[in-house]
């Protein structure tokens, strides 16, 4: 969930409704709740994942995202980006970045994705192929950052909220849809 509206702005990363389902069993049972590890759809490695925990206790922080991949001789084979980017965006920026010499030793780019994300550069010879990488994460967006501020309408004030009071309020709404529910069936029966 990101929005910007009158004097707010919020940016909720995705989760794995398994590891959400976890933090309401251990919310519901009085139990310490896990801190909930992003699930970004387009994957990509988070290389700064100590900072979670903090995160879910305050509801904002800022995590960094590398695009992974792997080498084969002298190609470079990214299948996971970082989540907000676009393949067609990346191959543009490494395009930009070796038109102005900011990156050398790129020979081609191109992108194989199906089903699956695969962006594939191939390195002159003679060129390390890690070193190329190192360039693409600092040029580019391969690496980015994703900002967490968890912000809601609470009472219609906006309030940012950590993972156990983002809980808390999803649990009290359900109870309370319960029960008006509860009570249309008997008015309905009675």
């Amino acid at each position: 969930n990101t929005g910007i509206g009158v004097a707010m702005a919020c940016n909720w990363a995705p989760h794995n409704l398994n590891d959400v389902e976890k933090a309401i069993n251990q919310y519901l049972n009085s139990e310490q709740i896990d801190p909930i590890y992003p699930d970004f759809p387009t994957g990509g490695l988070i290389i700064n994942k100590n900072y979670i925990p903090k995160i879910m206790e305050t509801g904002h922080g800022t995590v960094k995202l590398r695009a992974r991949y792997t080498i084969r001789k002298d190609k470079i084979i990214f299948y996971e980006v970082p989540y907000g980017t676009t393949i067609e965006g990346l191959i543009a920026e490494v395009g930009d970045a070796t038109e102005k010499k900011e990156i050398e030793g790129i020979t081609d780019i191109h992108d194989e994705s199906s089903k699956k994300i695969r962006i594939v550069i191939t390195c002159e010879k003679g060129i390390e192929p890690e070193f190329i990488v190192k360039k693409l994460y600092q040029k580019t967006n391969f690496q980015t950052s994703f900002s967490y501020n968890q912000v809601a309408l609470i009472d219609k004030t906006p309030t940012e909220l950590n993972l156990k009071d983002a809980i808390k309020i999803y649990v009290d709404h359900n109870i309370e849809c319960i029960i008006k529910e509860c009570e249309f069936d008997l008015d309905e029966f009675i």
